[in-house]
């Protein structure tokens, strides 16, 4: 599976907020806020997540922004389509 969240991780903040569109200390608040969600999600059970919190928000961004569809975004991110409609 593909980790795109540490590869971006690792860049500048300028270079950072042109690939995310939004700075960095956003999206770290946003990644706290999805974490916590996690956490209450999990503990009513289920499977764990193959994707991490950083490409879940990575993928929500990208929707938003670039309206990219589920199809490429699977491909993107190594998941099945049906994946993405969680």
């Amino acid at each position: 599976m593909n980790d795109t969240y540490k590869n971006i991780e690792k860049l500048k903040d300028s270079a950072f907020k042109r690939a995310v569109g939004v700075k960095r200390k956003v999206f770290k608040k946003m990644l706290k806020v999805y974490e916590e969600y996690e956490v209450k999600k999990m503990k009513l059970g289920g499977r764990r997540s193959s994707l991490s919190v950083g490409n879940k928000v990575l993928i929500m961004l990208e929707y938003y922004r670039e309206y990219r569809t589920q199809f490429h975004m699977s491909i993107s991110y190594g998941v099945s389509e049906s994946f993405m409609e969680r």
